[in-house]
């Protein structure tokens, strides 16, 4: 192969080198009109839907091994679904979770039964917390 020819391969690889480089810093050219109508949805808009902050967490029950019920500060309790049932976690009564900056998030966090088994949150439901039964007196026989 002459060297006459070699830097010549090497200008046309680097300016379609550069030509890559530069098409890739612009982006890709849109292909359809955005519609200026739509509001995108902010990160805080998101982390409302998806998470939840753990300081509002005053305590939990364990409805089945797929079902965890989250109460919280105020008049609302927050139903952890899992993703799938978790072995023994009804039968333990008992979790644990590891929170990142403060948050529980759907799709990415797990809690943990008591066995050390991660079990993936699938999704949150807020709910309205059952009011308690007052006891009733009992009536005395005459």
């Amino acid at each position: 192969m002459p060297e006459a020819f070699v830097p010549a391969n090497r200008q046309r690889l680097l300016a379609l080198g550069l030509a890559v480089v530069m098409i890739g810093a612009s982006g890709p050219a849109p292909l359809l009109a955005q519609d200026s109508s739509a509001t995108p949805a902010t990160e805080s808009d998101h982390k409302a839907k998806h998470c939840i902050p753990t300081d509002r967490i005053i305590g939990y029950k364990v409805e089945s091994d797929d079902l965890v019920r989250l109460e919280m500060k105020g008049h609302k309790d927050v139903l952890v679904h899992l993703k799938r049932a978790c072995p023994q976690l009804h039968y333990h009564n008992y979790i644990a979770f590891q929170p990142i900056n403060g948050e529980l998030c759907a799709r990415f966090d797990d809690i943990i039964s008591r066995t050390g088994l991660p079990c993936r949150i699938e999704s949150f439901t807020e709910m309205t917390r059952p009011k308690p039964e007052e006891d009733k007196p009992e009536e005395s026989l005459p």
